[in-house]
């Protein structure tokens, strides 16, 4: 079986849940070829999904190694920074990943995100706003820069972007509810890419209904993809990401976060 036949299989066990027996697939690829990044980064991401934060950074850094200018796993290192409360640095690393993918909109969300964590509202606001500007239908993004407007008492321009955001949602059959969502990737660089976690923040609106994306063109992405593949941030344990793989056999179904 080709070393891409095997990648599938794993990530079909970790789709389902099966991080245990994914593992074992992304390790056996890498004692065929111990330099294939596709397996480093799903074996690291598998531990982040059990939260072993340091064998997913592990992992991470062995494949960065390997590919140092590789936007999308410096911003996965990020995350799993932001994880072990190493905001700053997580920052740093969404800072780098921005660098070289300036054209991305969801690296200046995710930058947003941490920046929005460390207090810097302002500057979470422009990022959301810069992530805007490369994609105007982004309802995820449009809904976390209506939060921190809110936040900062501008009412006006924040119900807006609720009520766009809403518009946009409801086109694909999901609504806004308790939590706001932690923005995911749409990526290229690493293949059969999974949709992947963040921890969400405390507020008034979250996501409810939720789909993976699968990876879209660089220069024509598919939105409503993208959008959907963000709400899979909003899961933070194994019951709701084994509930939203049950979601990809459904097409459609609902999950509440916790």
């Amino acid at each position: 079986m080709e070393l891409n036949e095997q990648l599938e299989v794993g990530i079909l066990h970790s789709r389902n849940g099966n991080y245990a027996a994914a593992i074992e697939v992304f390790e056996a690829i890498l004692r065929q070829e111990s330099r294939f990044v596709p397996a480093l980064y799903h074996l690291g991401y598998n531990h982040f999904l059990q939260q072993h934060f340091e064998l997913a950074m592990h992992y991470y850094e062995q494949a960065l190694s390997i590919e140092p200018y590789n936007a999308h796993i410096i911003s996965e290192r990020g995350v799993v920074l932001f994880h072990q409360n190493r905001k700053e640095e997580s920052l740093a690393a969404m800072n780098l990943a921005q660098e070289l993918d300036p054209h991305n909109p969801y690296r200046y969300a995710s930058r947003a995100f941490v920046k929005d964590a460390l207090g810097d509202l302002h500057g979470a606001i422009e990022d959301y706003r810069r992530a805007l500007e490369l994609d105007p239908d982004d309802a995820i993004v449009l809904n976390n820069l209506g939060l921190l407007e809110e936040k900062l008492g501008y009412q006006e321009a924040a119900k807006k972007k609720f009520i766009r955001a809403d518009e946009l949602a409801k086109k694909i059959g999901y609504t806004f509810k308790n939590i706001p969502p932690k923005p995911a990737e749409n990526t290229d660089n690493i293949p059969h890419q999974q949709a992947d976690t963040t921890q969400p923040s405390t507020s008034s609106r979250t996501v409810d209904n939720r789909q993976p994306a699968e990876p879209n063109t660089k220069h024509h992405p598919n939105r409503i993809a993208q959008t959907l593949q963000m709400m899979w941030r909003t899961l933070t344990n194994a019951a709701l990401r084994k509930e939203f793989w049950l979601f990809i056999k459904q097409t459609l179904c609902l999950t509440k976060t916790k």
